[in-house]
């Protein structure tokens, strides 16, 4: 839809800079003012611009093999070639004016000041509309057109007041006119070409739209951090890749949350057009050992469900006791439920590795439960050396 309001808001600049076009082609043979014939060749400058600005964002989402995420930096390429006419144009009206000792008086310079005031009126309505357009759509290529109207606007002000210093004979009125517009154009021009070629070079993003992506991303609280983001703009797109730190074992369950933050980072942040997130486990430095144990605190239970103790133990990267505890299990008089609350508490004490009972079914329900959140199963020959710590 964005990409479609984009393409008509282009056909329009076309169609609308190709009547004024013509209308100052043939009102300059009427006249006879060589001002009024550049002023035309340079609106047709500005019809070929935005037809080329219409090609850039009608072709910039077409993916193949070898563009696959697009070719959505044509409107970048557009919105500095436009950039580029924008400067060319003023620079133009300053070289004819301040180099070529001002401009051929027409016949019937009253008429031409109307003429002209009445293209400049039009003019700045439709740069005024499509200027809000520009940035509401946050359309690099229609920011282009629409400045380069700005080009159209200065032309038509040297040629307005060209007429009412040969009407008024007032020294340096258009010479002043024409300063204060060229050096509007050329501000504009500057903003457009170094938004286009930060965009080509792969420049981050602005930093309010990193902070909103980054805000999205932490207001999950299973993401932890969030220690490497890049926000890169192509055209009027931005893509996202991040890498995470997630409170989340399981990676079904990981994978689902990375696409739930993918669909919300799209849903809060305008125009951001794809997500790629990567996601590592919240890093806790050691590994929790944990057995199930009978009222004696030293041999296994007979069943899952019945353990009395739960034993605890954590051991840094070289094997090292860190801590050890026994916890009571909560659930061990419940009378129904003790297997399936007892691995949920396992779980909520974020075991790594659990030393279960020979009679536990390691393939059965629990274990696929306790095994979707990374918990590993050691044998029960595996007691002896926690006991010993």
């Amino acid at each position: 839809m964005i990409r479609m309001t984009k393409e008509r808001w282009m056909i329009a600049s076309t169609a609308f800079n190709a009547m004024p076009a013509g209308a100052k082609m043939l009102w300059s043979v009427y006249s006879g003012s060589t001002l009024v014939v550049a002023d035309a060749v340079h609106s047709l400058g500005d019809v070929i611009g935005a037809f080329f600005i219409y090609l850039a964002i009608r072709f910039a989402r077409r993916r193949s093999p070898r563009f696959p995420y697009g070719m959505n930096k044509l409107e970048d390429v557009a919105a500095l070639a436009g950039g580029i006419v924008v400067a060319l144009a003023g620079y133009e009206i300053v070289r004819r004016v301040f180099f070529e000792q001002g401009v051929s008086p027409p016949k019937n310079p009253g008429e031409t000041i109307l003429f002209m005031t009445a293209i400049l009126a039009a003019t700045m309505v439709f740069y005024v509309f499509e200027r809000k357009a520009a940035r509401k759509l946050n359309s690099p290529g229609v920011e282009a057109d629409a400045a380069n109207w700005l080009g159209d606007m200065a032309a038509n002000g040297v040629v307005i007041a060209g007429m009412l210093g040969l009407l008024f004979g007032l020294p340096y009125v258009q010479e002043i006119a024409v300063l204060i517009i060229t050096l509007f154009v050329f501000h504009s021009a500057y903003a457009i070409m170094k938004h286009s070629v930060l965009s080509l070079l792969d420049a981050s993003a602005p930093p309010e739209v990193v902070a909103a992506v980054r805000d999205a991303l932490l207001a999950f609280p299973m993401v932890k951090a969030a220690p490497s983001l890049k926000v890169t703009p192509a055209g009027s797109v931005y893509f996202v890749t991040a890498t995470i730190t997630i409170d989340e074992k399981s990676l079904k369950e990981a994978h689902q949350w990375v696409d739930t933050i993918s669909d919300k980072i799209k849903a809060t942040v305008p125009n951001v057009e794809e997500v790629m997130i990567h996601y590592e486990p919240v890093r806790k430095g050691f590994i929790r050992h944990a057995a199930l144990l009978n009222a004696d605190k030293q041999t296994l239970t007979t069943e899952f469900g019945k353990a009395v103790w739960i034993l605890l133990v954590d051991r840094d990267a070289k094997g090292r006791t860190l801590r050890k505890q026994y916890v009571k299990n909560p659930y061990a008089s419940a009378e129904k439920g003790k297997g399936i609350r007892l691995a949920a508490f396992l779980i909520n004490q974020d075991i790594d590795r659990l030393v279960a009972p020979e009679s536990f079914d390691t393939s059965g329900p629990l274990a696929e439960l306790l095994t979707d959140v990374g918990v590993s199963f050691e044998p029960a020959d595996a007691l002896p050396d926690l006991l010993s710590e």
